[in-house]
C-alpha cells in the first residue's frame, strides 16, 4: 500500500503539477515572450502563421498548439493565455478572461458529454432489450466485432 505522500505525488504527476512536468523548453519561453510583446488583449491576437514567421523555432501550427497547452498547464506562468480560431493572446482585462474561460468550459463540456454517451453505450453492450419490430435487434451491440474490416481474411 502506498503512503499518503506517495499518493499525493502520483496525483500531482497525473494532473501535471510536478516540477518535471512544469518545466518549459526554451522555445516555449520564447513563444510566451512573443505573446507578452505582441499579443496582449483580444484586439492584438497573433495567428499561428505569424508565430512561425517570427523564427522562434516553430514550423507548423500543431507544434504551437502543443506549446500553448504546456504554457497554459504550467504553474510557473501566471497569465491567462487565450486560444481562439483567430489566434492567440494574453487576456488583458478580467472581462476578456471570463469570456474566454466560459467559451472554453462550454467546449470541454460538449466533448465530455459526447464521451459520456460513448461510455454509456459501451456499458450496455450485450444487454438484452425489448423489440417492437423485425428490424430491431434483441440485444444491444455497441462493439463492431461482427463487422468485417479490410484486414479480415
Amino acid at each position: 500500500m502506498k503512503t499518503f505522500k506517495e499518493a499525493i505525488e502520483k496525483l500531482k504527476a497525473d494532473i501535471g503539477l510536478t516540477s518535471k512536468k512544469n518545466k518549459l523548453s526554451t522555445r516555449e519561453w520564447e513563444l510566451y515572450k512573443l505573446l507578452k510583446r505582441k499579443a496582449v488583449g483580444k484586439q492584438n491576437q497573433i495567428k499561428g502563421i505569424d508565430i512561425i514567421n517570427e523564427h522562434i523555432g516553430y514550423t507548423c501550427t500543431p507544434d504551437i498548439r502543443t506549446s500553448i497547452a504546456k504554457i497554459k498547464n504550467s504553474s510557473i506562468i501566471q497569465r491567462i493565455i487565450c486560444a481562439t480560431n483567430n489566434g492567440y493572446y494574453l487576456a488583458q482585462t478580467e472581462e476578456e478572461a471570463i469570456q474566454y474561460l466560459e467559451a472554453d468550459r462550454k467546449r470541454y463540456k460538449k466533448g465530455l458529454k459526447a464521451n459520456y454517451n460513448q461510455v454509456k453505450k459501451l456499458r450496455l453492450n450485450g444487454q438484452g432489450r425489448i423489440t417492437f419490430g423485425k428490424y430491431e435487434k434483441e440485444y444491444i451491440q455497441s462493439i463492431s466485432d461482427d463487422l468485417g474490416g479490410e484486414n479480415e481474411e
